[in-house]
């Protein structure tokens, strides 16, 4: 007759907490493992970053040198030697350069309103100067015209560079029974000496 045994494992509680202090452990151990593995990609991360921004550092370092050779070479090459011929050919230019502008202003302000200025032409140093105005029945052309020279030659802002004005021709029409008197003079440059001793002066 067979014997049958009843086999107690006394070491089953205990090898229960071994397992799960065991399963613990490979948890912490995965759990350190994970958060070593973030830091060391953070770290590789920064590395890169600040390897990039090294080079790129480097290459704007290095573009910028270029750039202030490449300046100085164009400053040592653009570099003008004046010699006393440039200066003085320069302030002959200043001499015979005329402001018109302000002369145009003053031609403005110093036309009649009754009048207007049909043209004006530079040619030759000489400025011509085209008006047309309405002619009543008692003034006399030559009035109108000497008046209008009368106030030119007695604005120093028109008058400053000019020689002379004197009146060259005139002609007459009548439009819907208004008589119109159009006329033309002509105001003459002085002479480059004569503009500079009075700049002078």
């Amino acid at each position: 007759m067979s014997k049958k045994y009843i086999i107690i494992d006394l070491n089953q509680t205990v090898s229960r907490h071994q397992l799960e202090e065991l399963q613990q452990e490979k948890t912490r151990d995965f759990i350190m493992g994970s958060v070593l593995f973030v830091l060391i990609s953070i770290f590789i991360w920064f590395n890169v970053i600040n390897y990039n921004l090294s080079s790129i550092i480097e290459e704007r370092e290095a573009r910028i040198d270029s750039l202030n050779t490449k300046i100085l070479s164009l400053k040592s090459e653009g570099k003008i030697n004046l010699s006393k011929k440039n200066v003085e050919s320069l302030y002959k230019f200043d001499e015979k350069r005329i402001f018109w502008a302000p002369k145009l202003m003053a031609l403005t302000n110093l036309t009649p309103e009754t009048m207007s200025i049909t043209q004006i032409e530079f040619l030759r140093n000489k400025l011509n100067i085209s008006a047309i105005t309405e002619l009543d029945a008692d003034v006399k052309e030559f009035d109108v015209v000497e008046s209008f020279i009368s106030r030119l030659k007695s604005s120093d802002k028109f008058f400053a560079d000019f020689e002379s004005i004197r009146f060259l021709n005139s002609s007459q029409d009548n439009v819907k029974g208004h008589k119109t008197f159009t006329f033309k003079i002509e105001a003459k440059l002085k002479s480059v000496s004569k503009r500079k001793t009075k700049k002078r002066s």
